[in-house]
């Protein structure tokens, strides 16, 4: 009796094989950054909850941001720093003079390529969380300033892509973004931001996605995701 049962040819299964390899090469680069950009917004998501609630004791204890008498004095963001950073699990302090704390680099938005060298910077207190973040703390005439590099010294070093921005209000702890009467200024906040990334942690916070990198029309009134 014939057996009628037939095989791929080698031709027919490299065929296939090379079908599997053009859509793995399509596919897990987009899945691989869908996770990235989750486990980015977990990490933002987390430090607002360690930072608002380091706040909510500190004002237990010191009054608000408002009586911590910060404004006016030389050294600003070290009064700023001695309230809370004891209320950070730190693995290294470098303070505003210390290095070692921030990449040696000059920090973009998202459309400029030049912005901020946080590391070279005299007007941060600066420091590494046990967890590898980094923080910079700076002292505003009514609120305090922390800026958050979320994968410590990997790039791309990117406002909204790696460094995300809170205030410290008298009332609360606010990303960047969310305009606020306690703000002296919030030009480019809003959706204008997102373009920029200074609106970036804003948006994380309240839709936890990072899809203004990735489509136009999004708005916090309107669009919060990319079809």
């Amino acid at each position: 009796m014939k057996n009628n049962k037939s095989a791929f040819t080698l031709a027919e299964v490299l065929i296939t094989l090379g079908v599997i390899g053009v859509v793995a090469a399509m596919t897990i680069p987009v899945l691989i950054q869908k996770h990235q950009e989750k486990v980015t917004v977990t990490k933002v998501k987390k430090i607002y909850s360690v930072i608002s609630n380091a706040y909510e004791v500190l004002k237990i204890q010191n009054g608000d941001y408002s009586e911590w008498g910060t404004q006016g004095e030389d050294d600003q963001s070290v009064i700023f720093a001695n309230k809370i950073v004891p209320h950070l699990k730190t693995n290294k302090v470098c303070g505003y003079t210390g290095k070692g704390c921030f990449p040696d680099t000059i920090y973009g938005k998202l459309i400029t390529k030049s912005w901020y060298n946080i590391e070279n910077s005299k007007r941060p207190y600066k420091l590494i969380m046990a967890d590898g973040t980094l923080i910079a703390l700076e002292e505003r005439p009514k609120s305090g300033k922390v800026f958050v590099d979320v994968n410590g010294f990997k790039g791309p070093n990117q406002l909204g892509k790696d460094l995300f921005v809170f205030f410290v209000l008298p009332r609360r702890v606010i990303p960047l973004g969310i305009p606020d009467d306690e703000l002296q200024d919030t030009e480019g906040y809003g959706d204008e931001g997102l373009q920029t990334g200074v609106s970036a942690t804003a948006w994380i916070i309240l839709f936890e996605n990072m899809d203004y990198l990735h489509c136009e029309g999004l708005s916090f009134n309107g669009k919060h995701k990319c079809d």
